[in-house]
């Protein structure tokens, strides 16, 4: 592996963050928040388990607003936690966007972003990113003809401005979704000019920092930029990132002592050590 699995874990959380916030430090303390009550409800439960997820994350008011940034932000660590099984990472996926059965295309786009991550976490991104997205989520989805026309344009190599044209027509979840994938896909192996070069709504700024820091990990993300998502924001979702990567691979005694360093614990694969 290119990277060690956990940078790629602490880049995709701080990179979404630094999409959702801009360095605000008001809008990286709510993104945050999210992002730890989804992540946390994995960890104590080591495992998906939806009613606490759905508790944790109700005072966010995710469940009865439709802002798909804020959804991107609340399946991160299941994408994340699943990332190595497409069977349960759509199962979880597929619950967790259940509350949201009212908007399909809400849901799709979920779908799309928790694969995508997935595949960067296990470096099956280029060149057949966005087929393999389509494969999954379905050719019939709503979202699947504007990723299919990114795909198209960027195999032409064709600027931004043509790819706005073509694309950013309406505003809508896919627009979003395929804007994000746009920024990423064409720029990708540097997340400071993916990431300074988008100018639409905050659902593409969290999907595009979280798709480019999940493939460039911490080690592409500049470091002021790390520290600037405010020393305490970065702290917790850096912790955050340790005990979810701990808990996937199975390490020995989890009971809340803090993780500083994972190379000062036995790793294995999943569930060959376990809780005893």
């Amino acid at each position: 592996m290119r990277y060690p699995l956990v940078n790629r874990f602490k880049g995709t959380l701080i990179g979404a963050l630094i999409g959702n916030s801009g360095l605000n430090q008001a809008q990286s303390s709510y993104g945050r928040e999210i992002i730890l009550a989804s992540g946390q409800s994995l960890i104590e439960s080591q495992k998906f388990d939806f009613h606490d997820w759905r508790l944790r994350l109700s005072p966010y008011h995710l469940f009865i607003t439709h802002e798909l940034h804020k959804q991107i932000l609340a399946i991160l660590p299941l994408a994340l936690f699943f990332h190595d099984s497409k069977d349960k990472l759509r199962l979880n996926l597929l619950q967790a966007t259940s509350v949201w059965q009212d908007e399909v295309e809400l849901q799709d786009s979920v779908l799309a972003v928790g694969y995508a991550i997935a595949l960067c976490l296990t470096e099956k991104v280029y060149p057949s990113l966005i087929p393999q997205i389509i494969s999954l989520i379905g050719t019939s989805s709503l979202i699947s003809p504007k990723l299919l026309k990114v795909h198209e344009l960027l195999i032409e190599g064709i600027g931004l401005e043509r790819m706005k044209a073509e694309v950013s027509k309406e505003d809508s979840p896919s627009v979003s979704i395929a804007m994000a994938f746009y920024y990423f896909l064409s720029t990708l192996e540097d997340f400071r000019l993916t990431v300074m070069r988008v100018n639409e709504p905050k659902d593409v700024k969290v999907i595009t920092g979280a798709l480019s820091g999940a493939f460039n990990t911490t080690a592409g993300i500049p470091v002021g930029w790390q520290l600037e998502t405010q020393l305490g924001s970065f702290l917790e979702l850096v912790e955050l990132a340790n005990r979810l990567l701990s808990v996937w691979s199975g390490i020995y005694d989890l009971n809340y002592q803090p993780i500083k360093e994972l190379n000062s614990r036995a790793i294995a694969a999943p569930k060959v050590i376990r809780l005893r």
